[in-house]
């Protein structure tokens, strides 16, 4: 199934998607048209946030399984922010971010999801 065959509408599950070269890898994505009402502590990346992030945790292939929304957000990128579909995951395992567990660093500095107008964060 290519990407372009993907169900529109939210199915359980998720989709798994790789990058090409990063691995072991927190990517955020910031959703500049979804303020917080106040400064959100962010447990996942350490940060502090004040629009809706989103986190893509890259294992050691540099894959991930996300859902249909952050697929969607993706796919308004020039070329997906480098990302590819893998596959469809019917029954992916439950995320869970667990306090004090070492986190990588999030690659702001990837051009696509800096610089992508809907998902930046306003200065």
């Amino acid at each position: 199934m290519s990407i372009a065959q993907l169900p529109a509408r939210r199915e359980p599950g998720g989709v798994r998607i790789q990058h090409p070269t990063e691995r072991n890898r927190l990517f955020t994505m910031v959703d500049g048209k979804r303020p917080y009402q106040q400064p959100y502590p962010c447990v996942a990346c350490g940060r502090t946030h004040t629009f809706k992030t989103y986190h893509i945790t890259l294992d050691d292939v540099g894959a991930a399984i996300v859902s249909y929304e952050i697929l969607a957000r993706l796919k308004q990128m020039p070329d997906m922010a480098g990302f590819r579909f893998v596959n469809v995951v019917h029954n992916p395992p439950a995320q869970i971010v667990v306090p004090g567990a070492p986190i990588s660093r999030g690659l702001d500095a990837l051009p696509p999801i800096v610089e992508h107008p809907q998902l930046k964060e306003p200065v």
